[in-house]
């Protein structure tokens, strides 16, 4: 990039005439619900938290919200958000010399204290370097200056950080909420030039920053978990003074300390610290979340996501012990919310989003102590508001059918299993026992209440895996649609997802080979020939992406210039199968010496010294061994939680504990179990319509998303909304004809229903109470029931649209509009994704002027809505004046005109 790069003053100025040329450029603009921007001099140390991945991704992701809302709450520190741009959006950075920027004050990546990147995943690490370059970041840890952020990076990828040690300056390794802050208040110190301040109590902040008028929500509920602290050194000044600091705090590895010495076999001799104070073993921290309430303001997106919902984290840790996993075995021990707390948390996270579903997150939901209590109190509180319930991937001895009684209660949504193998012999294996027979039964009841679509995931190539176990996933999958089609006939769809095994560090099976690409080839094609394609789809992994994800999970740090590499010869998002370049990753291995099968696909020894030593999950290697020769003789290691300790050392038994809420806070208060009966939805007494503006962002987000955002909004006021019947239940409200992309809106028109009188005045001042950037509601009134739908009553708009005199000179405008209105018809054909249109623009355009105004000519354009005659108007536009127009200019709707109202003279 250019060195005279814009500063965040004018980042989204030089960016306006492009977002309109790239997929989807409400990604790319902020200004979402609950968004949190702090005045400049308020901010001691800005930190931008960075997501490698596309904005729908990282939204997406609750850890995330749970740091944004964390670091926010503290008055000195601000946390902003940044997401790897799609390719498209990449070409316009780099062609036009523009930063990458975070959301919240569009402010270039290199202007912040702190970059602090999550490890969702390996095939992500690509753009992380993508990420560094495009903000002006240097991308090697050892060309950051004093005047460069620190960059840091948490998640399951840093259990084995290694293939990122040239990249990344500090690790947190376990749960980020302590150590982040830690991490901040030594920042701050380094840049006021403090010297170490010691323990000092943090005042009591509110985490949700909730109006006056409501109770302030706890974040933090023990004095203990307040207590933030300043690592600085004595005498600290420069960059490596602070990542020697940084060192020091627990959970926080900084690989510029640490050497790596080989053998001449390759493998590793060992890692070994370089300066006396930092550890041997950096050990992960663990945080009580009984403690804080997590997320409950998070940021609402403005566009759709991958999961749209209030996500509640009702459990950190599973105890199950699978040996492929790696969450299960990472995040050790079980910590359990309180029922009441999850739903405190979800009052105060629907109150704060007007989300429609909430979802109970963990590693396995059905396996919380209270879930069915958990359940039945949720939906007392929540189903008369037609708020839904959902569940990630349950294990299946954990479901329940009368848990799918409480979920569907609401809304029938397909229900995802995990069985992980076909055979009991090889889920004992792999310590997932499931009794075949009782899953039998649960599906048929399941089925029996009105549930349509399963999901099946399976795991290939495990570790003593044969046909036999192969046969098992048809035989699963077979019995499934017999029930399929005895309950629900051709209604019924299950959708099986496969994927091949890859080694993990810090699991049992960590030492294992990875299976070749021809073995999992042939294991699919087996699979595929065998599944009833009319009831069954399949999903396969790439298994040429499962090869690079194996290298990247078990590489020591000498693949960092593959990885370097790759991503030079144009790697990014390795995760997308559209994306994704084998051929790319082949050639950066073989430029740079590195063997990938080496790295995947070879079995270590107990004795070898492992990439990830030095980083301890709190789980004894002796242990991982053990269950490695438990898995060969198809031994079951029992949950620890409701049975004895296994001995795999993540307890201490103190402060360190296994927390389940049955047994700390006692079961709650049993709710009669009611009939089941359809509740009664109230019908609408009252229809208020609003005028308001759509301006700013607001501009570059398709109409469905605002229309989302809009009724967020509403369900936010608490007012009583009507809704439609059934088990989605929609809030009525109806908006006038969309808004093309890009253009603005002075004068629009939603109707909304309700099911109480309700003054328009009152209404509007409850909207008014839930900003939204670029959305002005403007007024108010009251419409009788019986009048006609908006979409049907609007016969006519008016149009402003403003292009440069560079494009088209006010004389040759001149012309183009005489010969318009000369014209008899103008017919044109118009390109869909279903066909092409035709039209007479002389029918779609009632009314076209035109004025020049200094560096533009200014069009003001009355197009008709009647059926079959509207056109977006920059496209009729293009045509009468012979131009392509889609991307260069600055257009807004200035008013609608309704059948009931005769529609004034246009004027220029």
């Amino acid at each position: 990039m250019s060195e005279m790069t814009p500063t965040r003053h004018d980042i989204m100025d030089r960016l306006a005439p492009y977002l309109l040329g790239v997929e989807k450029p409400g990604r790319y603009v902020g200004g979402e619900l609950n968004t949190v921007v702090k005045p400049d001099d308020e901010v001691a140390v800005r930190v931008a938290l960075a997501f490698p991945d596309v904005y729908e991704v990282g939204m997406s992701y609750h850890g995330f919200q749970i740091l944004y809302e964390l670091v926010n709450a503290v008055a000195e520190f601000q946390a902003e958000r940044v997401y790897t741009p799609a390719p498209d959006f990449e070409a316009v950075l780099r062609e036009h010399a523009i930063p990458l920027y975070t959301l919240e004050t569009k402010r270039p990546l290199r202007e912040t204290d702190v970059l602090a990147f999550s490890l969702p995943h390996e095939l992500n690490y690509t753009n992380i370097l993508t990420m560094l370059e495009l903000g002006e970041v240097p991308v090697f840890s050892h060309d950051r200056t004093a005047s460069d952020p620190i960059v840091i990076a948490g998640g399951h990828g840093a259990f084995n950080p290694e293939v990122l040690a040239d990249f990344v300056d500090a690790f947190v390794i376990g749960d980020g909420e302590w150590a982040l802050l830690q991490i901040l208040e030594t920042v701050k110190a380094w840049r006021k030039g403090q010297s170490p301040t010691g323990e000092r109590q943090l005042v009591r902040y509110r985490g949700d920053g909730t109006r006056a008028r409501r109770r302030a929500v706890p974040t933090f509920d023990s004095d203990e978990a307040l207590n933030r602290r300043s690592w600085l050194r004595e005498g600290a000044v420069s960059r490596e003074d602070l990542l020697l600091s940084l060192a020091q705090i627990p959970g926080v590895y900084v690989p510029r300390f640490y050497e790596c010495r080989y053998r001449p076999d390759g493998t590793l001799e060992k890692i070994v610290p370089t300066h006396p104070e930092v550890p041997a073993v950096v050990t992960k921290t663990n945080f009580d979340l009984r403690t804080h309430w997590g997320s409950v303001r998070p940021v609402v997106p403005l566009m759709r996501v991958v999961h749209d919902r209030f996500a509640i984290e009702i459990k950190r840790g599973c105890m199950t012990g699978c040996r492929f996993c790696q969450a299960g075995m990472i995040t050790r021990p079980l910590r359990e919310r309180s029922p009441q707390q999850i739903l405190e948390i979800a009052r105060e996270g629907i109150r704060n989003t007007g989300y429609e579903e909430i979802s109970l997150l963990s590693l396995s939901s059905a396996d919380y102590s209270q879930i069915i209590p958990l359940t039945r109190l949720l939906r007392a509180e929540f189903a008369q508001r037609g708020i839904s319930l959902s569940l990630p991937s349950l294990r299946i001895n954990a479901f329940d059918v009368e848990l799918a009684d409480e979920i569907g209660s609401v809304r029938k949504s397909g229900f995802t299993f995990a069985p992980e193998a076909g055979t009991e012999r090889l889920r004992r294996v792999i310590n997932k026992v499931v009794d075949e027979e009782r899953f039998e039964r649960t599906i048929e009841e399941v089925l029996k209440r009105g549930w349509r679509t399963l999901k099946f995931y399976f795991m290939c190539g495990l570790p003593t895996e044969t046909q036999e176990d192969l046969d098992g996933i048809i035989r699963i999958t077979e019995k499934a649609i017999e029930l399929g089609k005895r309950y629900a006939g051709r209604n019924f769809q299950l959708n099986v997802s496969i994927s091949p095994f890859v080694p993990k560090p810090q699991t049992p099976f960590q030492w294992h080979a990875q299976p070749t690409i021809e073995e999992l080839e042939r294991i699919y094609a087996y699979v595929e020939s065998r599944l009833n394609k009319r009831y069954a789809s399949l999903k396969k992994h790439n298994v040429y992406q499962s090869v690079i994800e194996g290298v990247l999970s078990r590489a020591d740090r000498r693949v960092c210039s593959a990885l370097y590499r790759a991503w030079q010869l144009g790697c990014r998002f390795d995760n997308w199968d559209e994306s994704f370049r084998y051929d790319l990753w082949m050639q950066a291995f073989a430029e740079t010496g590195i063997d990938p099968h080496w790295y995947a696909c070879r079995e270590r020894s107990r004795d070898e010294v492992l990439p990830w030593d030095h980083i301890s999950a709190s789980l004894g290697k002796d242990f991982l061994w053990k269950e490695k020769e438990r898995s060969e003789r198809a031994a079951v290691t029992t949950d620890c939680s409701t049975t004895k300790c296994a001995g795999c050392e993540a307890c201490d038994f103190k402060e360190v504990k296994n927390i389940l809420s049955a047994k700390e806070d006692g079961l709650v208060e049993e709710l009669r179990r009611e009939q089941k009966r359809k509740p009664e939805v109230p019908s609408p007494v009252s229809r208020i319509r609003f005028t308001y503006a759509r301006r700013g962002a607001l501009r570059y987000i398709s109409h469905l998303d605002f229309a989302r955002a809009v009724t967020l909004v509403l369900r936010r006021t608490e007012l009583p909304l009507a809704y439609s019947h059934g088990f989605n239940p929609q809030a009525r409200v109806q908006f006038a004809p969309p808004l093309p992309l890009g253009f603005l809106g002075e004068q629009e028109l939603v109707d909304v229903w309700f099911t109480e009188p309700l003054l328009a005045e009152v209404a509007l001042e409850a909207v008014r109470r839930i900003p939204l950037d670029g959305l002005e509601w403007l007024e108010a009134s009251t419409v009788p029931l019986s009048a006609p739908a908006l979409g049907a009553d609007v016969v006519a708009a008016d149009y402003r649209v403003a292009v440069g005199t560079d494009l088209i000179p006010p004389k040759l405008a001149e012309r183009r509009i005489r010969d318009f209105l000369a014209a008899e018809s103008w017919p044109i054909e118009i390109r869909k994704k279903d066909g092409t249109r035709r039209r007479d623009l002389k029918r779609s355009v009632q009314a076209i002027e035109w004025s020049a105004t200094g560096s533009e000519v200014v069009f003001s354009v009355r197009m008709s809505f009647a059926d079959n005659e509207h056109v977006n108007p920059v496209v009729a536009l293009g045509h009468v004046l012979g131009l392509d127009l889609s991307a260069r200019t600055h257009a807004a709707r200035i008013t609608l005109h309704l059948r009931s109202k005769p529609a004034p003279l246009l004027t220029a």
